[in-house]
C-alpha cells in the first residue's frame, strides 16, 4: 500500500480516503465539544462552580466523544468494508479523546482569561449607572432602577423596577453577572439574576429549596432558589 511509505519515497500516495476520515472524526468531536461547552456555560455559573463545570464537561465529552466515534467507526467499516481493529479503534479513540480535552482546555483558558480583563466589581454601587446594550443602542440604566435580569427563551433580558422589559445584546447571564455589583446583585438560579431591593421575602420549601417572593413594579414574582446557593445567598442577604 503507497500510503504506508514515507513522502520521499518511491510509490508514496497521499491517503486521501484516510485523511478525509479522521478530518471527519476530529471535526464532529470539536464541534460536539464546543456546542457542549456553549449549552454547560449558560447554565452554571463558571466563576463560582469551575470544578463542577470542568467535571460535568468531561464527563459529556468523554461520552459523547466515544459514542459518535462509535458511529462513526462502525458506518466506515459497513460502508467499506475491512477488519476490526480493537488496537486501531482503541487508538484513535485516544486521539480523539486528546482534541476533545485540547477543546475543553482551549474553551476555559479563554474565558478565565476574559474574568482577569475584566474591570474588578464594585461593592457599593448605589446611585451608579450600567451601560446595557440593546440592538444597536446603549441604554445607561442606574442601579437603582434595575430589578433582575432573566434568561427568557435564549435572550437575556433586563427587567426594570417599573416594569419595563429590555431585551439585550449579551450572550448569556454569565456574561451580564461579570458586569454587575455582587454587593447588589444575586444570581439565584440559572435563569435569574436579582436586585437585593426587589427580594421581598424567603422561605423554605418542601423540596430544600429556597422560594424568594420579589416585588417589581407592584407585581408578585416567585423564584426558587438553587439549593447549592442557598448557604452562599444567606451570607449575601444580611
Amino acid at each position: 500500500m503507497g500510503y504506508r511509505k514515507f513522502p520521499f519515497q518511491e510509490g508514496y500516495q497521499f491517503p486521501v480516503l484516510l485523511f478525509c476520515v479522521i478530518l471527519f472524526y476530529g471535526l464532529s468531536i470539536c464541534e460536539f465539544n464546543r456546542w457542549c461547552y456553549a449549552k454547560a456555560s449558560k447554565k452554571i455559573i463558571l466563576e463560582n462552580e469551575l470544578f463542577k463545570f470542568v467535571k460535568i464537561q468531561v464527563l459529556v465529552a468523554l461520552l459523547g466523544t466515544t459514542f459518535i466515534y462509535t458511529v462513526i467507526y462502525s458506518l466506515k467499516h459497513l460502508i467499506f468494508g475491512g477488519p476490526v481493529s480493537l488496537l486501531g479503534f482503541s487508538s484513535y479513540w485516544l486521539v480523539l479523546i486528546g482534541i476533545s480535552a485540547l477543546g475543553t482546555g482551549v474553551h476555559l483558558f479563554i474565558d478565565i482569561n476574559k474574568w482577569y480583563k475584566s474591570p474588578p466589581k464594585s461593592t457599593n454601587d448605589q446611585g451608579s449607572s450600567y451601560l446595557i446594550k440593546s440592538g444597536a443602542a446603549e441604554y445607561c440604566v442606574k442601579s437603582d432602577d434595575i430589578g433582575y435580569f432573566n434568561w427568557d427563551k435564549g435572550v437575556p433580558r433586563l427587567i426594570k423596577t417599573n416594569g419595563e422589559s429590555i431585551i439585550t445584546n449579551y450572550s448569556s447571564l454569565n456574561e451580564i453577572e461579570r458586569l454587575l455589583s455582587p454587593g447588589h446583585f444575586f444570581r439565584i438560579n440559572r435563569q435569574m439574576i436579582v436586585h437585593r431591593q426587589i427580594i421581598t421575602s424567603f422561605k423554605k420549601s418542601q423540596s430544600g429549596k429556597l422560594q424568594l417572593v420579589l416585588t417589581v413594579n407592584n407585581e408578585t414574582i416567585l423564584a426558587s432558589m438553587s439549593r447549592h446557593r442557598k448557604k452562599e445567598f444567606r451570607q449575601w442577604v444580611r
